[in-house]
């Protein structure tokens, strides 16, 4: 367990909180690694939005809100929508639906 957070984001392969300084997980090899513990995902229970974002082009529309936030393997949900695939050659979040790989998916509790 993480624990509570005023945000998470995925940075490419790494998953940091306002809590920690450096990455709490990141993934390897098929799984979230979290110190010596792989796990197949995680999940943020609040209600939440969620935004792409990316120096080279600025920020997405703001997703939401949502019951809830699911990552699981490469693939992140807002509630039961498939938001993005982590495009794992490039350390980029697809959205369903876009040729567009994003940096970083900010999640914020509302």
């Amino acid at each position: 367990m993480i624990g509570p957070s005023e945000w998470i984001q995925l940075r490419g392969l790494d998953l940091c909180t306002s809590n920690e300084k450096t990455p709490v997980a990141r993934y390897e090899a098929g799984g979230w690694m979290h110190g010596q513990i792989r796990s197949a995902g995680f999940e943020c229970r609040a209600i939440l939005t969620i935004q792409f974002e990316d120096p080279a082009w600025g920020v997405s529309t703001i997703l939401g809100p949502f019951p809830a936030m699911h990552v699981r393997d490469c693939f992140v949900f807002g509630g039961r929508l498939r938001l993005a695939k982590l495009s794992i050659a490039e350390a980029r979040w697809v959205p369903t639906g876009s040729d567009k790989g994003w940096e970083v998916v900010s999640v914020r509790p509302r």
